[in-house]
Order: structure tokens, then C-alpha cells, then sequence
């Protein structure tokens, strides 16, 4: 008998990363399932379909619903792959941010992951799946400028490692960690728009190539790149050193 096609669900699927991410696992011939806020207009036409993406907002409330119908449409029982690649970036201070985007940026970077793998449990379970979180070096850094962002980092983290306990030989969890990338710059001339925009495609392409060989492994936590396996060893076992250097600082 010919082998099942995996399932593979992408959130965050309309960004720079996850988009890379699903042409990776098209090329692998896998049935995708593609999460994202964007409309379907302007979105590529051989990925995105009406069979393979559900459009949703994490932060909406009834996100885990509309998901769930989704896959029950299109007759998807089991996924083989999950990636918890959705989030919202922040920058500046805690207290320049209002009480509306901290609620916005902890529902979409924690308690969504959390709510919708617990929702999708049962699928992954059918065929002993695979669930990914992608994390990031700042969960075990002092992040001014993004300390709602890290702290919802370092709680992923935390349920990821907590979770593959409890699943142990049913579910296999991994938590892959990235460090800053060129992939977000900001840009205001149009003369360097289209250049910036290659580069942006160019690195979330080899980016995706470096999660993709990340998840085949069977390592539970890889962090991508020398620079950020350096930052996060810094970050764990030299926080002492960093905090001695900030409170010196502020004297």
C-alpha cells in the first residue's frame, strides 16, 4: 500500500518565515494547513487555497473554532507536523505599550499556542505526531525594549519542556530557537524597497531550510546559529555577570 501523505499546519503561515516554511514542506509533497491573519488576495495562488488555508487571527476569540472547522471541511483527522510559528513582535518599553497590545501580544504569542495544541491534541495523537514551538534566544536574555515579548518566549519555552514530559513516547515536542534576523528592517524609500524585499525572501528562505534540517532531527531543544547558541550559553549560565553589569550601570 502506498504511504499516507503527511499533514503538516503552519501557523503564523502569511509571514515571512512561515510562508518559507510552507513551500519547504510543499516541495516535500505534504498536505498543508496554513494559518494566517492575511487576506487570500495577493497571497501566492499555488500555495494558498481554498483547501489549504484558514484565514484567522490568534487573537481572535473564537480562533480555535474556526480552526477546528477548517480541518473538519477538509476531512483532516490526524496532522502529522504542527508549528507554533505565529507571533507579534514588540518594541519599547513596558510602559509605553498600551493595556490592549500586551493582551494582544500574550494571547497570540502564549496563550494561543497553548489553547490550540490543546485543541489539536487529539489529531496529533491519531499518528503520533511531531510538535513544534518556535522560540527565541530572548527567553533566557534581559530584553528591555521587548520584555512582554521575552517573557512570553520563556513561558512557551517552559510549557513546551513541561509538555514533553507528559507526553513522553506519544507526541514528540521540540522547541526550536532563533536569534534577531534581517528579515523585518524597516524601509521608507521605495528606491530600496524591492532589493530590501529580496533579501527579506532570501533569508527567510535559507531560514526555513535551517528549521526544516532542525525538526528531522530528533534533538528536543536546538537553537539555529553560532552567534545565538553563543548568546543563549551567556544567557544561562552568565545572567549573574549581566545583572552585576546593568545594576553597576544604573548607579
Amino acid at each position: 500500500m502506498a504511504k499516507a501523505q503527511r499533514t503538516v499546519l503552519i501557523t503564523g503561515a502569511t509571514g515571512e518565515i512561515g510562508t518559507a516554511l510552507a513551500h519547504q514542506y510543499q516541495q516535500r509533497h505534504t498536505r498543508l494547513v496554513l494559518i494566517g491573519r492575511r487576506p487570500m488576495e495577493g497571497l501566492d495562488p499555488n500555495l494558498f487555497t481554498a483547501t489549504t488555508y484558514c484565514r484567522v487571527d490568534l487573537s481572535w476569540p473564537d480562533y480555535v473554532r474556526i480552526i477546528d472547522q477548517f480541518l473538519f471541511r477538509n476531512t483532516i483527522d490526524s496532522i502529522d507536523l504542527l508549528i507554533h510559528c505565529a507571533e507579534i513582535a514588540d518594541k519599547g518599553t513596558t510602559e509605553d505599550h498600551s493595556p490592549e497590545h500586551i493582551h494582544e501580544l500574550v494571547t497570540v504569542n502564549l496563550y494561543a499556542p497553548i489553547a490550540l495544541t490543546h485543541a489539536l491534541l487529539p489529531r496529533l495523537s491519531r499518528c503520533h505526531g511531531k510538535l513544534v514551538f518556535i522560540g527565541s534566544v530572548v527567553a533566557v536574555l534581559p530584553s528591555p525594549g521587548h520584555a512582554v515579548y521575552a517573557a512570553t518566549k520563556a513561558a512557551l519555552d517552559h510549557f513546551a519542556w513541561s509538555l514533553r514530559m507528559e507526553l513522553r513516547q506519544q507526541i514528540a515536542v521540540q522547541s526550536i530557537h532563533l536569534g534577531p534576523t534581517p528579515i523585518r528592517p524597516a524601509v521608507s524609500a521605495d528606491a530600496t524597497r524591492s532589493i530590501v524585499q529580496e533579501q527579506r525572501l532570501l533569508a527567510a528562505d535559507k531560514l526555513a531550510l535551517q528549521i526544516v534540517h532542525a525538526i528531522e532531527s530528533r534533538r528536543p531543544t536546538i537553537t539555529i546559529g553560532l552567534k545565538n547558541r553563543m548568546l543563549e550559553f551567556s544567557g544561562q549560565h552568565l545572567n549573574w555577570l549581566v545583572d552585576w553589569i546593568a545594576t553597576r550601570r544604573t548607579r
